[in-house]
């Protein structure tokens, strides 16, 4: 994930001051996700059942897949081992984690271990009770995907009036009194409704808008000929990060962040260095080296409603093991996890060359299997041109 917005406010500060930057850039590695000897954020799909049919879904979760739950017996021994590893962060996803019987079960049992817990759901089940129900349960975060304006939305995700649901559902969360997020993946069916949704997102005062790139996993690898090519992409980029800024400059409090795609780190500091200056893209590199790019399987991992341990939830053709089998600490000893966090002695082409590795670290590994059957091949989606990536000299010389 890639906090354009904040990233964005301390590049705009006068201060050359580097202490005084450290400081203040800090606020973007507290929780634990981008800090060295951090236990990994998890994301948890603990059902595979879901309301909806959308064609990008990493999991490929079905309808009335009632048989896909992770049940509390076995949710119990996870977040013992969980905890036994020191896990502080848990995203309860799915499928759509609220048709999970045991939902607030485990929740409970979550909280009870100390971890923090989001919600990734598409916000159809939440009306002002259950938000509340959420809030009393230790919910401080709740994200909300929606993929277009009314009519493409409820066409895409396969449920009819399911856009006004889900923003009903997010509102009634923002006002039980948790962060907010809406989530939209960009394709070709719907970038172009882009600004409508982020605009929606600043007038009801919602916490933050997240846009992710397509990621080739579950029915998306089917959809991946939708995704934007490398043109469209860095023009919508570009546009997310104007907007950004304006945002940032009229002291607006949504929080604009992307993900699916390290290139946009790299691009996001040639956006600053061109239209901010000098000064201010040394700040943001920092920032950027200090985030240290694509962490799947490092500092982010996932497991699935079997308890399936993969480097992120993208990453399904990858099983690093089983952690109602064996403890975390052993599945992160595996071979495959070991390698991503040595990936700078794999990359390959393009991404092996990449003079900004240090930033972006080759971006999403899921992506280059699928596209060349090669896990350390170039990411297919790196729509960076070759004067970004070829520089003569590598603002990541000093890096490793």
């Amino acid at each position: 994930m890639l906090q354009i917005s904040e990233i964005l406010k301390l590049a705009l500060k006068e201060s050359s001051d580097f202490d005084a930057f450290h400081s203040g850039s800090s606020s973007l590695f507290s929780a634990g996700r981008f800090s060295s000897g951090q236990p990994p954020v998890v994301v948890w799909n603990i059902t595979n059942n879901c309301n909806m049919l959308c064609p990008h879904c990493y999991s490929s979760a079905s309808k009335n897949n009632t048989a896909s739950n992770t049940v509390f017996a076995d949710a119990r021994k996870i977040l013992d081992r969980l905890d036994s590893h020191g896990v502080k962060i848990l995203i309860l996803s799915g499928g759509e984690p609220l048709l999970n019987p045991d939902f607030f079960n485990i929740l409970s049992y979550a909280r009870s271990k100390g971890m923090i817990c989001h919600l990734s759901t598409n916000g159809i089940l939440i009306d002002k009770k259950t938000a509340m129900d959420l809030k009393e349960g230790g919910i401080t975060y709740v994200g909300v995907s929606v993929d277009g304006k009314p009519q493409q939305n409820d066409s895409y995700r396969g449920f009819e009036g399911g856009f006004f649901r889900a923003i009903s559902g997010l509102l009634d969360s923002r006002d039980a009194g948790m962060k907010t997020g809406l989530r939209f993946t960009l394709t070709e069916k719907n970038f172009d409704q882009l600004f409508y949704l982020i605009n929606l997102a600043v007038v009801n005062q919602i916490s933050r808008f997240y846009i992710s790139h397509l990621l080739y996993s579950g029915r998306a690898e089917r959809y991946s000929r939708f995704d934007l090519n490398h043109e469209a992409a860095e023009t919508i980029v570009r546009k997310i990060f104007e907007f950004s800024l304006e945002q940032v400059r009229i002291q607006s409090a949504i929080s604009i962040v992307t993900g699916g795609n390290d290139a946009d780190g790299v691009f996001l500091y040639e956006f600053v260095r061109k239209v901010l200056g000098e000064q201010a893209s040394i700040k943001v590199l920092e920032i950027l080296r200090m985030r240290g790019g694509n962490t799947a399987g490092e500092k982010m991992i996932n497991i699935d409603h079997n308890g399936n341990v993969y480097p992120d939830q993208f990453f399904r053709s990858v099983n690093c093991g089983n952690i109602l089998e064996k403890p975390l600490a052993e599945i992160m000893e595996g071979d495959i996890i070991q390698k991503l966090f040595r990936r700078e002695h794999y990359l390959k082409g393009r991404c092996g060359e990449c003079s900004y590795l240090c930033i972006c670290r080759g971006s999403h590994r899921e992506r280059a299997l699928f596209a060349s059957g090669d896990i350390w091949a170039e990411d297919p989606a790196c729509y960076l041109k070759e004067e970004f990536i070829k520089g003569k000299e590598s603002p990541c010389a000093a890096a490793y």
